[in-house]
């Protein structure tokens, strides 16, 4: 039997361009689902076309028709881990390739700054040719009178410039100084700024889910990343699906991703220090075989903190991994920030149908482990801070099999103790444990949960905690039909792309999320840098108003 491959597509359009995919028989339509890439419940033109694109790949002679001859054949040839029959992948099949959004233009480096104590700061490097370079800097633009020893620069080799004995609560200037082709050139003058006083006012940014797919527009990600840097933030905080490891045939054809990533954040980074934490696409889920090479790859091109005098975190260190650096904890201000990783102890997944979506019966498989948690109620138990920010790629357990959620999600599993039923099962799942996540974040006072996982905006309350869906940076197109799917039934829904903003200034903040739009898309009430939604943080008044 042979299929014309136009008539597939035109059938495709016709079943499934609706508003919103068709359920069948109690569940999404597993074509429907592959179709939509981004995950927004929807089919646009875009996943319509790239799944007429995905067969007309099959067509191996060429003669306009799809046999099962040449299915078969093109999924054999092609299909490693995770499958696929695309050459830039989707959910049609496992990534062969990276898609559009890695090639990124030629650019002699890329600078991502991090690990930033009261005292210092790492500047890593990365250079695409062999160089000497030394970083020059001082406590004013223009004047930078101190030095780094110059160091001798490999290719594609990252190098972190670790400067020291600084002053506190000081902003610092910056240039990297190299010697190329017989020349000495420098870097634009950059900038950051040391752990800030208690009753300071600062800036940090967020983003999620950059994933660098066929969904994403590296013009509106760069757009995104500009704006954040016009804000001035002392840090920047993504929350993961940044590389996409577990998306590709092997982890290993991601590394271009990792290098196209540090392009992007490079333009915001050289300048506002990164603090990264996991997502489920990042490879370094407990029950996965792509967990040493992921983290590996990723400790080489972001310099993430780990435990030391300033910050608090993973102290335990793995085999031909060392420390993981993935989740952690420090104080800014009179702010407390805390990262946490779903993911790493996460080692069993049941599958089965059951009661959430039909995957699996029961979402208690997720933990933070024990060490994390115990680790999170010292962080919370030993600090003062006024304001509280918690960080993550989505909660534990979510409210289906595919961990959706915010506030809705919040009273289940790990996170919230209760089972499917509404009923407290806590004690039961986690004999010994003081308490749900929920519930010490309440006592502890948190301000916000800061989640992604949901390519939206979404501002819900619980309990007097903000529960913050971030957006994605760099989708062209705004929707957010898929909340209600997602489960949430609550709260300021708005659509991507952009990021979140939050300004300190002692113990309150305002949080406000910036859009990020192309000039083409600008127009009838959409200006590139607006700020559609608002509210305001207060440890005093526990308020939280928005607008």
């Amino acid at each position: 039997m042979r299929h014309h491959w136009m008539k597939v597509a035109v059938a495709l359009a016709a079943c499934w361009s609706l508003p919103s995919v068709l359920a069948q028989q109690g569940g999404v339509d597993p074509v429907a689902r592959a179709i939509d890439t981004n995950g927004d419940g929807s089919l646009d033109s875009a996943e319509l076309k790239s799944a007429a694109a995905s067969i007309r790949k099959l067509d191996a002679n060429g003669d306009g028709t799809v046999s099962l001859d040449e299915v078969t054949g093109r999924t054999n040839s092609s299909q490693g881990r995770g499958g696929g029959s695309r050459s830039s992948g989707s959910r049609l099949g496992g990534y062969t390739t990276p898609p559009p959004a890695n090639e990124v233009p030629d650019h002699p480096f890329n600078i991502i700054v991090g690990r930033l104590t009261d005292d210092s700061a790492t500047i890593r490097v990365l250079f695409h040719s062999d160089v000497k370079a030394s970083v020059t800097y001082g406590d004013r633009s223009g004047e930078l009178p101190s030095k780094t020893d110059a160091e001798d620069l490999r290719a594609g080799e990252p190098f972190d410039f670790v400067i020291d004995s600084l002053a506190k609560n000081t902003r610092y200037f910056y240039r990297v100084v190299y010697q190329s082709d017989g020349r000495t050139r420098q870097s634009d003058e950059f900038t950051f700024h040391t752990q800030r006083d208690k009753d300071s006012s600062f800036v940090f940014t967020v983003q999620a889910d950059s994933h660098l797919d066929e969904n994403t527009s590296g013009d509106v990600y760069l757009r995104t990343l500009d704006n954040a840097l016009a804000d001035q933030p002392d840090f920047h905080v993504a929350l993961g699906d940044t590389f996409m490891t577990g998306k590709y045939v092997k982890p290993e054809l991601s590394q271009p991703q990792y290098l196209a990533q540090r392009y992007y954040l490079g333009r915001l980074c050289h300048s506002a220090a990164l603090y990264f934490a996991l997502g489920n696409h990042d490879g370094e889920s407990g029950n996965r075989g792509s967990n040493v090479w992921a983290t590996t790859t990723r400790k080489r091109y972001l310099p993430n903190p780990f435990p030391n005098r300033f910050y608090t975190g993973n102290d335990r260190r793995e085999r031909d991994v060392g420390l993981p650096e993935n989740y952690y904890e420090f104080e800014w201000g009179n702010a407390q920030f805390i990262v946490l990783d779903p993911f790493r102890h996460t080692t069993t997944r049941p599958r089965g149908k059951g009661n959430t979506g039909g995957g699996n019966s029961d979402n208690w498989y997720w933990t933070l482990g024990e060490q994390q948690y115990e680790w999170l109620g010292r962080s919370l138990d030993e600090s003062d801070a006024e304001l509280r920010f918690v960080f993550l790629h989505h909660l534990v357990g979510g409210s289906d099999r595919n961990q959706r959620g915010g506030a809705e999600a919040a009273r289940l599993w790990e996170w919230g103790g209760q089972g499917a039923s509404g009923k407290d099962e806590f004690a039961q799942h986690r004999p010994g444990w003081e308490k749900p996540i929920h519930q010490m974040l309440v006592d502890h006072g948190v301000d916000v949960v800061f989640h992604g996982h949901d390519h939206m905006f979404i501002k819900q309350d619980l309990d007097g905690i903000v529960y913050q869906l971030v957006p994605q940076p760099g989708h062209p197109r705004s929707g957010t039909k898929s909340a209600k799917e997602y489960g949430y039934l609550s709260g300021e829904v708005q659509g991507s792309s952009g990021h979140v903003r939050v300004r300190v200034r002692g113990d309150s903040a305002r949080v406000d999320y910036v859009r990020a739009y192309l000039p083409v898309a600008e127009g009838g009430g959409r200006k590139n840098g607006d700020v559609s939604y608002s509210y305001m943080l207060s440890s005093e008044s526990g308020g939280r108003s928005g607008r």
